[in-house]
């Protein structure tokens, strides 16, 4: 339903302490997310009464009149009134659906404020929440982290595969600052535009960065998905985990979230100019005609599964282009006939689920962590199965994982999400050439840049000369490899633009978030954890081999952070080309590990299912990578 200027929505919830006492008078605050602009304050400021209760109401006009009708909202709690106060709790966005929207009970830790990825105060999640996502922009990560239990078997989202170690929580703060200032590319200061092409990685192909970025946004993802109550009906409480069911992508479904997909719910909507297909829904006065965007109905933000998806032009191509190739699945599958109308959108996203998470292990986990320790994490078995009265040998696939184990159900590792699963930060080029026609463009420009043109930050349209042409980001067969781009080498050192996020309000520094964060959250240092691990002497880096000289030596060279651990041990270890063991193995295993955990995957097939030739964009049996996904889908591999 439409937004209306008059429309009125009431947000309410109930502040607790960690010992579930009211907490009184603390002042709660709701704004609209806005991501790339200062939030815009909605309704009045609410004080908590002697239950610890809040309400607050706002109009459809202050939150923009989206056409949606939901908008997205976060509250930020303080102990006064002054706005400028440091709030003690920012929650993550979260979607109001109708008119009125209960946050349920929110746990307050009220000691020191801890500093988050937003820069804010921060602490505990909002536990009672179930469409809560990530903030959709680099460098963010789900606020419920600053207070992860030390259990493997916690039910809920996130835990700890090492539980026992001691969180590196010295140096102080301006140390890890001190720290972060030293991982940029050199010439960060005076960045003229053009790449060095000594700090290439020319073994990883640039496009596997956004892939790990689209990744990591549907394994982070979990709204209570009403395509796995569908496809499991019986799991009444696992819907908080992390799975690779492409939510980012589908949303709650066609039932729950119409407004992702055409009319009859079988396909994506697609944005198209004026004068495209049928599936027009609006009209861009930026892109020429028969051009594609995401779907921006009323809005320069995309309509879309996973809002973080909309958070650079290069990722925001990669989900259009999946949308895509799921409407070339139902296409085919209508074609074919043998599947019956109701179970043809579930049959359409499993074929998509599957393919989709055979190229991560297939395509990009070898990429990224070396075919070795994926092929170690697999063996086959075969045992004997009887049908029609013949014995014949089926087969099962087996996985050795080490160290990422559950009791009850998969959940999300702090030491994957906040440390070893950011290595994508430093493949990430300063600028891309995004076709024959764009030169160098830059990933963020300065602050303050109004030209549409001058980067490829998200959240708006599609200007115009800025479609990608897949061919510099995959390598395709028939594509031209001299226009193939290359990821940076994965090391301590990142891109210019990531040293000042324009998006930012406050810690602008993407290397000094990731750090602080990874303290905040207790996580232990790199070396301990290449110890549990059980890694040979040789292969544990001392301070000879971290690369820091004076005063950081001494505080980082024995104990060092586990993220900085894990990019430095792949600029050792793996030669810039590849994660080292200790990143390796934890990015490999979790990611295996939630699918083997996930009844729906096709880990869990009979019989081994693997892709077919002549079916869905394979072109041989067993073999489906991502350029085979962006050229069913139609995507523009050249240009």
């Amino acid at each position: 339903m439409p937004s209306t200027p008059d429309r009125v929505f009431r947000l309410a919830g109930r502040l607790v302490s960690p010992r579930l006492r009211p907490l009184q008078a603390l002042v709660v605050r709701a704004f609209d997310d806005d991501p790339g602009r200062d939030p815009d304050p909605l309704g009045e400021p609410a004080v908590t009464d002697d239950e610890g209760r809040f309400a607050i109401t706002f109009t459809a006009a202050e939150a923009g009149g989206r056409g949606e009708g939901a908008p997205e909202v976060f509250v930020r709690v303080s102990r006064t009134e002054d706005e400028g106060g440091a709030p003690v709790l920012e929650s993550s966005p979260v979607r109001v659906e109708g008119d009125h929207l209960d946050l349920g009970t929110i746990e307050v830790r009220l000691g020191e404020p801890v500093p988050d990825d937003s820069g804010m105060g921060g602490t505990g999640p909002l536990h009672d929440v179930q469409d809560v996502h990530s903030p959709s922009v680099h460098g963010r990560t789900p606020r419920g982290l600053l207070s992860v239990p030390r259990s493997p078997s916690y039910r809920g989202r996130f835990g700890r595969l090492f539980r026992r170690l001691a969180p590196l929580n010295e140096p102080p703060d301006e140390q890890f600052e001190a720290l972060a200032g030293t991982m940029f590319e050199p010439g960060a200061d005076t960045w003229t535009g053009e790449p060095d092409p000594d700090l290439d990685n020319p073994g990883l192909p640039a496009g596997y960065t956004y892939f790990g970025q689209f990744v990591d946004h549907d394994v982070t993802f979990d709204p209570t998905s009403s395509l796995q109550r569908a496809n499991d009906p019986n799991a009444l409480e696992n819907f908080r985990t992390p799975r690779f069911d492409l939510d980012s992508l589908y949303g709650r479904g066609p039932h729950d979230a119409p407004y992702l997909y055409q009319p009859g719910g079988l396909r994506f909507a697609i944005g198209r100019i004026a004068g495209g297909e049928a599936d027009c829904l609006r009209s861009s006065p930026t892109l020429p005609d028969g051009a594609t965007d995401a779907d921006r109905r009323r809005s320069r933000r995309a309509l879309i599964g996973d809002p973080r998806n909309d958070e650079n032009l290069v990722v925001n191509q990669l989900h259009l282009a999946v949308l895509k190739y799921h409407n070339a699945v139902v296409d085919e599958l209508e074609d074919r006939g043998d599947v019956p109308d109701e179970r043809l959108f579930d049959e359409a996203a499993r074929v998509v689920r599957w393919h989709y998470q055979w190229a991560v292990v297939h395509d990009f986990l070898p990429r990224i962590a070396g075919a070795d320790v994926v092929g170690s994490l697999f063996s086959h078995e075969t045992y004997p199965v009887y049908q029609g009265g013949q014995e014949r040998l089926a087969k099962l696939r087996t996985t050795n994982l080490q160290f990422y184990r559950w009791k009850n159900e998969p959940w999300m590792p702090v030491e994957f999400s906040v440390a070893a699963y950011r290595f994508g930060h430093t493949m990430i080029r300063p600028a891309y050439a995004v076709n024959d026609g764009s030169g160098q463009v830059d990933i963020f420009s300065p602050r303050g840049d109004a030209d549409e043109l001058a980067d490829l930050r998200g959240f708006r349209e599609r200007p115009a000369g800025r479609q990608v042409a897949w061919e510099r980001f995959f390598p395709f067969a028939d594509g031209d490899a001299a226009k193939l781009q290359a990821s940076r080498r994965m090391d301590t050192r990142l891109a210019p633009g990531l040293r000042d996020l324009p998006f930012e309000r406050h810690l602008r520094s993407l290397a000094a978030r990731n750090l602080l964060r990874g303290k905040a959250l207790g996580l232990p240092s790199g070396q301990d954890v290449a110890v549990a691990m059980g890694m040979p002497p040789e292969l544990v880096l001392g301070r000879d081999r971290m690369g820091l000289d004076g005063p950081l030596a001494d505080a980082f060279g024995h104990r060092t952070p586990l993220w900085y651990y894990v990019l430095q041990e792949a600029s050792e270890l793996g030669d810039g080309e590849r994660l080292g063991p200790v990143g390796g193995r934890i990015v490999a295993e979790v990611l295996v590990g939630l699918l083997l955990g996930d009844p729906n995957s096709f880990l869990a097939s009979p019989d081994m299912w693997e892709p077919k030739a002549g079916e869905h964009g394979a072109t041989e049996d067993g073999v489906f990578a991502v350029p085979d996904l962006l050229r069913h889908g139609g995507a523009p591999i050249t240009g």
